[in-house]
């Protein structure tokens, strides 16, 4: 049936077969030169030349970066990299990586390099460690150090594209403007044997209070007791799976062979160079290679373009045929080392897969809100594997806890307690939260709502609250008539006929409570102090030193309201400003003198900033790989550390986002 068609045919085919042979043969020297010209295109950026080879590996790097969710993350530099604008506010038509793509990302790594950002080694190795050990290689390193200084270019540079450096100019010299105060501390604690309350005033003020939650740092009086829970919780031990695993031969070797860089054995030239040289300089001979090599490194050339296989006639699988092969330390001698390496990773692996077949177990049964499931009986079947279980108790025994407990008492306690008290999970319904270092299953057993503590059992309380106040109204009053003394006599003789008064109304301070320990053993009686000034026995006169915002640090306390006041006020000016934290006192305080900010600190600050940022860069990719938000509830301890020391010192060194 076919071959009949095609004797029919047989014209027509033979003059189109003859038609396609001559274009082809026309056309193969112009698609030659079109496919040559596409695999050789080469540019330059910032008048550096960028070679095909730098271009591949800028693909890999935004490839590995962009798979890693690092991108994700800083959503403008995501924009302008695979979109090419900086609108966010417009739909992208398209979001993925093409070659216009790679040249911006390029771009953006050239620029960071001329910028000189540093980007400290420890992160970049910390960060690298999280990825699998086949892809802990150079290639993954460079993505991540590339991908940190492109973060901190766009987020410190900024500057010089918009009103940037006035702000942070404005914000250094707010939180750096320093004054320096003379005051006196009236501790509400020296009014309080003249100050008296009735059971009347201690049922009233409870009363008052009894629906409010307490917050000392404020100074301000609750007694409503917080919500409280009774939980279970049960989590794969991780140091009971690490004794449990046994990486297998092969795999150390592939980690082995993947990773050889980590195990070169360094030379020692430079040691055996210095002896040398040093002979040389004795002899008065100059040194032939004093200056710096003015020649960059031949993989930091290469990734800039500026030198690439072809210019000194190698091709890709000659690289180091020139150069001596560096020499490694044997698999024998490193195995027990890596082994220490993919252990805590495997365990990950483990305690992960054990902790999804519990909550299958526990889904299986069919949970219903108000009863609780047998979490322990079903975490027992796991117990050989390193499954356990804990019922959350206190130290004192308590099975209900508030949700500071529960953070400080369950394994994975913010995560856990972010769910029961943000998020209300019912009771009797496990849930799951991923741990810093192992997932971790929990149920609500019970629930008990806030409530007034009873009066009886918080009546010392109360009366100790009441009496800190009327104190410190009491401290109050007579800081203002300490305030008019000054005015008219100055702050010193002031201070010395206030203490007169106090002495007259409350007696003389007891031996007991302000003499040292030598003086109370040796019986030694208060004797003037000699220098032909008066004896305070309860006042002192202090001066605070210049503090700012940026070290508002007065009589060993952060007083930060004390030092915006007392930017606002004239020098010479006295104030009295009450402290209600847990130290209550009220202060008489006066500027005398006061002094700007630093210029020249200003580029210190800068730079400060910046190290801060890589450390929040690095916060932000680790949790970016792990699918988690930027939150304390997700890192182990030491970056959690990391994270408060950062969030402390914002209001010191803001970043990017509080700047705007």
């Amino acid at each position: 049936m076919v071959m009949p068609w095609f004797r029919k045919h047989k014209k027509i085919l033979m003059v189109a077969l003859i038609g396609f042979l001559m274009f082809t043969w026309g056309m193969l020297p112009a698609l030659r030169h079109f496919a040559t010209e596409a695999v050789e295109r080469h540019g330059s950026i910032m008048d550096r030349p960028v070679t095909p080879q730098a271009l591949h590996r800028a693909a890999g790097e935004l490839e590995l970066i962009s798979s890693a969710g690092f991108m994700q993350r800083k959503p403008l530099i995501e924009r302008f990299i695979l979109v090419g604008d900086l609108e966010p506010e417009e739909e992208a038509s398209e979001m993925r990586i093409t070659g216009d793509a790679v040249w911006r990302y390029l771009m953006l790594t050239y620029m960071a390099e001329d910028a000189e950002i540093e980007v400290p080694e420890m992160l970049v190795r910390e960060i690298l460690q999280q990825f699998p050990p086949e892809m802990q290689n150079r290639t993954t390193y460079n993505a991540i150090k590339n991908w940190i200084a492109i973060s901190e270019l766009t987020d410190f540079t900024e500057h010089a594209y918009g009103p940037w450096n006035t702000d942070l100019w404005m914000k250094y010299v707010y939180n750096n403007h320093a004054v320096n105060a003379e005051f006196v501390k009236l501790p509400s604690e020296i009014f309080a044997p003249a100050t008296e309350v009735t059971e009347k005033d201690v049922h009233d003020f409870y009363a008052r209070h009894k629906e409010k939650r307490p917050d000392p740092e404020a100074g301000k009086f609750g007694y409503m007791a917080p919500e409280r829970v009774k939980i279970e919780y049960a989590y794969p031990d991780p140091d009971i799976i690490k004794e449990q695993i046994k990486i297998p031969e092969d795999q150390i070797l592939n980690y082995y062979e993947a990773n050889l860089e980590e195990f070169v054995i360094e030379e020692k030239e430079d040691e055996e160079e210095e002896p040398a040289k040093e002979k040389d300089e004795e002899n008065g001979e100059p040194d032939a290679d004093t200056g710096e090599d003015e020649s960059p490194d031949r993989e930091e050339r290469e990734d800039a373009g500026e030198m690439t296989l072809e210019d000194d006639g190698r091709d890709e699988n000659d690289v180091g045929a020139e150069d001596p092969e560096p020499s490694y330390r044997p698999l024998v001698e490193v195995r027990d080392e890596i082994e220490k390496i993919l252990i805590p990773k495997e365990a990950k692996r483990v305690a992960r897969e054990i902790a999804e077949s519990v909550m299958e177990a526990l889904d299986a049964l069919h949970a219903r809100p108000g009863r609780p499931l047998n979490m322990q009986q079903i975490a027992g079947r796991y117990a050989g594997r390193g499954f356990r279980y804990e019922l959350a108790e206190t130290k004192d025994g308590a099975e209900y806890l508030a949700r500071e407990e529960v953070e400080q008492v369950v394994r994975a306690g913010r995560s856990v307690a972010r769910l029961v008290f943000d998020e209300e999970v019912d009771i009797g319904f496990p849930e799951k939260v991923d741990g810093p270092d192992v997932p971790v299953i929990f149920q609500v057993r019970d629930r008990k709502e806030p409530s007034p503590e009873p009066f009886e059992r918080v009546k010392k309380q109360v009366e100790g609250d009441l009496l800190a106040v009327r104190s410190l109204e009491k401290a109050t009053e007579f800081a203002e008539t300490l305030k008019e003394l000054a005015r008219d006599k100055g702050m010193q003789a002031a201070a010395g006929e206030a203490d007169r008064q106090l002495v007259e109304t409350l007696g003389k301070p007891s031996l007991e409570k302000n003499n040292s320990e030598d003086e109370r053993e040796s019986g030694a009686e208060e004797e003037d102090p000699g220098n032909g000034e008066e004896k305070l026995y309860y006042l002192e006169v202090s001066e605070s030193g210049f503090i700012s915002l940026e070290n508002p640090r007065i009589d060993g306390v952060r007083r930060e309201d004390i030092v915006r006041k007392l930017l606002h006020a004239a020098k010479g000016e006295a104030l009295v400003i009450k402290d209600t934290g847990r130290s209550p006192a009220s202060f008489v305080i006066e500027k005398i003198d006061e002094k700007g900010a630093d210029p020249e600190g200003f580029q210190t600050w800068l730079q400060r900033r910046s190290q801060m940022e890589s450390q929040r860069q690095y916060l932000l990719m680790i949790t970016a790989m792990q699918g988690h938000p930027l939150s304390p509830d997700y890192m182990s301890e030491p970056q959690k550390l990391l994270w408060q020391r950062l969030q402390s010192m914002q209001e010191k060194y803001p970043p990017p986002s509080a700047i705007q």
